[in-house]
């Protein structure tokens, strides 16, 4: 058998099976001759392209940072993942590139491998590791995470600022309902986020 903190077994012969733009945190616990990965426990010619895990993989005859094992074949494709080798106490993978913990929440490791943090991804620099956009509370514009005195300081410079449209995102973001203007009705979204901190969990980014 095989576990990993996302996907078992990617099977990818006679089809495409991808994992793309993903991260597992949680540690995976294997037994016997189980194979096991921190994303991916078993990827056999399956694709997995710019994803990550962080956890702790044990147990098992084969273990990996993010792969246990691997087969590959025409479909099978390595491209952009990552793992944390400090948190998952291994240098050892059969797919990725094992970083520490240190170059994991750093943006360059990740836009080297042409990750897309417009759409997909955002990082806080030296505080953490890569997160999508969509788990962002709406007003957490800066560093460090959550919506507080540093993102009221970035608010408050845009404040009542107009032209705002896509060619300035926004004017950075501020106008939040894209009417034009930074104004009340903005400012009211951020008062009702404010000093929420962390992830946004169990939300479909649709």
């Amino acid at each position: 058998y095989s576990v990993g903190g996302l996907v078992g077994h990617n099977f990818g012969l006679g089809q495409e099976a991808t994992i793309m733009s993903c991260y597992a945190t949680g540690a995976v616990k294997g037994k016997g001759y189980g194979l096991v990965g921190g994303l991916v426990g078993y990827n056999e010619w399956g694709k997995v392209i710019r994803s990550y895990s962080t956890g702790k993989p044990t147990g098992g005859s084969s273990i990996g940072g993010l792969c246990g094992d691997k087969v590959t074949g025409a479909y099978y494709e390595d491209t952009g993942n990552f793992w944390d080798t400090d948190t998952s106490e291994t240098t050892i993978s059969a797919m990725g590139i094992g970083k520490t913990t240190g170059e994991m929440k750093t943006r360059s490791t990740f836009t080297a491998a042409d990750w897309d943090f417009v759409n997909v991804w955002t990082i806080c620099a030296g505080t953490n590791y890569p997160r999508f956009i969509w788990q962002v509370p709406i007003g957490d514009w800066v560093c460090p995470d959550g919506v507080g005195v540093e993102d009221l300081a970035f608010f408050a410079v845009r404040w009542l600022e107009g032209e705002c449209d896509g060619d300035n995102n926004y004017c950075e973001g501020t106008d939040i309902n894209q009417d034009g203007k930074v104004d009340l009705f903005d400012w009211s979204i951020v008062a009702g986020n404010w000093l929420k901190g962390g992830l946004i969990q169990g939300i479909d980014p649709g």
